[in-house]
């Protein structure tokens, strides 16, 4: 028993063994979201739409939301630069991690310095319409939060380096890792300490996943050091790279951070009926299309190094299975997002009001999450690419019609606003990426293309009956929880089947069993 385990631990972390790699990092991103999502449920339960829950997200900004992105940044930025290079360039490859992880912390401890510092002006500008209590919790969170932008940042680079080895065991696992810690703190730390417990669990947990990459960095033979010398080509090319990659990966925090701005002048609670909302909206790009796109992200890197031309057809392809995979959800949350909701947050402190809000702002962030999926995937291919100047115009357009969405709704939808806003900035992004890429250019492609999205969007139509048929049958009507999600549950399965059916008779597009390898139509 002992050396078949050794035996398939050697399968796992053998960098050559691509198939199971991508599996790896396949489920290890399935877990660690849907233990995020776990983590937001008893946040929900614990603390509910709350004055507490507001002031945490709030704190969390700076340390999350914006600096979160550097830890993706990073690993974009290092995989398609040392993809295929480390065993033919190895010295190459040393001096380039110690001069980017010597400019990290350098970097990082100058924000972290700052950042404590001027707390309380940081909170004042990013939540104006908060009071005195609220300013004064928000501050002593976020000076709490804001060492873990050290660790975000290593990390980011540590998780870089492994993938561009096609080591995926220790990435795939340290998100698991720090939402073990997270869910743990939350319901010890935050359950005696309050809100404040929750953001030191926080900084533990952002801790814990960069401690444990260090065992995985040693067995793959890379030394983390200082280095007083930034001369490497490969460190220049980095450093042109990862600021627009950052504040490209940012475009979606940078959307959120305005929503909470604007939000914290609206009523207690719109806040994190905003977040709860986003999250549940999100859950099946974070779920499903992520799963399907992260490990084709080194395979797109390492054509890309060799012959500079990648794959249009495959990008195609892979578009069509991202449509498939989301349309369906994209039209349940938008039909019957009350039902979903019920089952979801209405435990504890989470009441039938709260329920009723955050269903409502889940409509309009539903409304972007085919484009959102499109986004997801496309980057991936734009990452590949390395190109820094069309990131930035690409970001600048997206951010600034979120925030001109935003100015301009706010007023007369309130939370509502902010949450069109944002999906209508999304779907920005996402024509702007797919005429960047000149895929409504190539030929037949746009007419497969079409036909994919007709026949995604026909089907879906199927989708949103069923679940409007849960309506008729009284779903919302239903007073026992587990009623509730069984009704729920039965009438998802029957529209997934149904649409996998009429995909079928279609012949859009057939979601391979093996999402890593390949795709089909």
């Amino acid at each position: 028993m002992e050396s078949q385990w050794k035996r398939l631990y050697g399968k796992i972390n053998n960098p050559t063994s691509q198939v199971m790699s991508s599996a790896v990092l396949m489920v290890g991103t399935l877990i660690s979201r849907f233990m995020g999502f776990f983590r937001e449920m008893a946040m929900a339960a614990i603390f509910g739409t709350t004055t507490a829950t507001d002031t945490w997200l709030m704190a969390s900004i700076v340390p999350n939301l914006l600096f979160s992105g550097l830890n993706a940044a990073l690993s974009n930025v290092v995989v398609p630069i040392l993809s295929g290079r480390h065993k033919t360039q190895p010295n190459d490859e040393t001096i380039f991690v110690q001069e980017i992880f010597t400019i990290i912390v350098l970097l990082a401890t100058v924000i972290i310095i700052g950042s404590e510092l001027l707390a309380p002006d940081i909170v004042h500008a990013l939540a104006p319409g908060f009071d005195g209590a609220k300013t004064s919790q928000t501050v002593t969170m976020t000076r709490i939060m804001v060492p873990t932008i050290i660790f975000w940042a290593v990390a980011g680079l540590a998780t870089g380096v492994l993938q561009a080895r096609n080591i995926y065991s220790p990435t795939a696992a340290a998100p698991i890792l720090m939402n073990v810690v997270r869910i743990t703190t939350i319901l010890t730390l935050g359950w005696f300490w309050g809100i404040l417990g929750v953001s030191i669990g926080f900084t533990l947990a952002v801790a814990s996943q960069w401690l444990y990459l260090i065992p995985a960095l040693r067995r793959a033979e890379v030394l983390l050091s200082v280095r007083w010398s930034f001369s490497h080509p490969w460190t220049r090319q980095a450093l042109s790279l990862s600021l627009p990659f950052m504040y490209s990966s940012s475009v979606t925090s940078i959307g959120v951070l305005v929503d909470r701005i604007l939000a914290s002048s609206l009523p207690t609670g719109s806040i994190s009926a905003l977040n709860y909302s986003l999250i549940v909206s999100q859950l099946p790009v974070n779920l499903l299309v992520n799963a399907y796109v992260l490990p084709k992200f080194t395979q797109f890197s390492t054509q890309w190094n060799v012959d500079r031309n990648l794959n249009m057809s495959l990008i195609v392809r892979g578009l069509n299975v991202t449509t498939a995979l989301i349309m369906p959800f994209a039209a349940m949350m938008i039909v019957d997002p009350h039902a979903i909701l019920r089952v979801v947050y209405q435990h504890g402190a989470f009441t039938e009001a709260a329920t009723t809000e955050t269903a409502y702002l889940l409509i309009f962030w539903s409304l972007g999450l085919p484009a959102a999926a499109w986004t997801a995937f496309l980057s991936r291919a734009m990452y590949a690419r390395q190109e820094s100047r069309v990131f930035l115009w690409l970001s600048t357009i997206t951010i600034a019609s979120n925030i001109v969405g935003d100015f301009i709704l706010v007023h007369p939808m309130g939370a509502a606003g902010l949450a069109l806003a944002t999906s209508g900035a999304g779907w920005v992004r996402a024509a702007l990426i797919l005429l960047y890429l000149r895929i409504p250019c190539t030929g037949n492609r746009i007419h497969f293309l079409v036909a994919t999205v007709k026949h995604a969007v026909a089907s879906t139509v199927l989708i949103g009956a069923a679940a409007a048929l849960s309506c008729f049958l009284g779903a919302n009507r239903l007073i026992n929880q587990w009623e509730v999600a069984l009704t729920l549950s039965l009438v998802c399965l029957v529209s997934v089947v149904l649409y996998l059916y009429v995909l079928q008779i279609f012949r859009v597009v057939t979601v391979p069993m093996n999402l890593s390898s390949s795709d089909h139509t």
